[in-house]
């Protein structure tokens, strides 16, 4: 047992995430030393502290009830959760845990909890979620319709992202173009501009950028002329088309007649 109690020692002494030993009620026994370069405090200052002291208000619940549910399972490992952790500094940082009930194990008698550090991840989802939004806001902010399209390896086309602007320009739901692809060549476009367009789409296709204007056929007959600008960048075996379609009715209804 000393032998076994000596190595489960080692390896959380020299693990890189943190590791804890919890009491059936949730009281810090014993914590890698990794506690001071993540949370900053030093070991010894935990034992005898419950975790729940630490955990951030919003948490709590969660922590309780992992805790409770590694109770009742004897010997077993639970599915990950995440939690929050007070910094000594008062920051909170992000874990992803697993915890193992091994109170019967002679070389442990606790609940072991790994804690792997996930705030920098974290904060790269919050970033992004932002920057999303951000994005939503701006291309809600202005009228021209835009559009990302892959061009797959073998040619396949794939609605990536159109805009909600669509719907006011053509009259059809958004859903409509993102169910199908190819709704807005064949259904959209007028009949006597889908072959140039075809040939943008075919220019696009090989990598050039283009621009050209043609007409669509709202959802209620009328019809508009636009503008559609593209440009093309080439990520891994595919081709992104970014794309801008603007109205210009009214700019061709100004147009001098010859």
């Amino acid at each position: 047992l000393q032998k076994t109690a000596r190595r489960y020692r080692t390896l959380v002494e020299y693990s890189s995430d943190l590791v804890i030993i919890l009491d059936g009620q949730g009281v810090f026994r014993f914590s890698s030393p990794s506690a001071k370069r993540i949370l900053g405090y030093n070991s010894e200052k935990l034992i005898g502290k419950r975790l729940i002291e630490f955990s951030h208000p919003d948490d709590a619940v969660i922590v309780r009830e992992i805790v409770t549910q590694a109770l009742q399972r004897p010997g077993a490992g639970m599915p990950e959760v995440e939690f929050r952790l007070r910094h000594s500094d008062g920051c909170w940082y992000a874990f992803a845990a697993t915890l193992t009930n091994l109170l019967d194990d002679p070389a442990v008698r606790g609940i072991l909890v790994n804690c792997h550090d996930i705030t920098d991840r974290k904060k790269a989802e919050s970033a992004l979620q932002q920057s999303e939004q951000l994005f939503r806001q701006v291309i809600s902010s202005i009228s021209d319709h835009i559009y990302v399209t892959e061009v797959t390896k073998d040619g396949t086309y794939v609605n990536r992202y159109i805009s909600p602007n669509v719907e006011d320009l053509t009259g059809y739901p958004r859903d409509r173009f993102m169910a199908d692809r190819d709704f807005w060549p064949s259904a959209v476009i007028h009949p006597e501009d889908r072959s140039a367009t075809a040939a943008q789409a075919a220019q696009l296709e090989r990598g050039h950028r283009s621009e050209m204007e043609y007409r669509l056929i709202r959802a209620d007959n009328r019809t508009v002329w636009v503008r559609d600008s593209a440009t093309v960048q080439i990520e891994g075996g595919s081709k992104i088309i970014y794309g801008v379609v603007s109205d210009i009715t009214a700019r061709r209804r100004r147009r001098p007649r010859l």
